[in-house]
């Protein structure tokens, strides 16, 4: 739900470039880059931080998988930005 929200914000911002968008629902994650311009869809985190020179990423799953994506990408030294709640526990 939030992911083309924040994607949308992202790009349209000056302060942003949105770099990829990383969706397990490829055919989902090519009709948002769609909507926010040339941008590349991958399907894998792991492919997302080591392919893609990135500052920061904003994750936007559900509830209850936001720890391991968050640490996930910590460990990869990026910064985060992560709906609420952090965890679902």
């Amino acid at each position: 739900y939030w992911g083309p929200n924040l994607a949308r914000n992202l790009k349209a911002s000056p302060d942003w470039e949105l770099a990829a968008i990383c969706d397990l629902d490829v055919e989902r994650g090519l009709k948002l880059a769609e909507t926010v311009g040339a941008v590349p869809v991958v399907e894998s985190l792991d492919e997302l931080l080591d392919d893609y020179n990135l500052d920061a990423v904003a994750i936007a799953t559900p509830a209850h998988t936001h720890h391991g994506v968050v640490m996930t990408a910590l460990r990869a030294g990026k910064h985060v930005l992560v709906e609420k709640p952090l965890a679902d526990s």
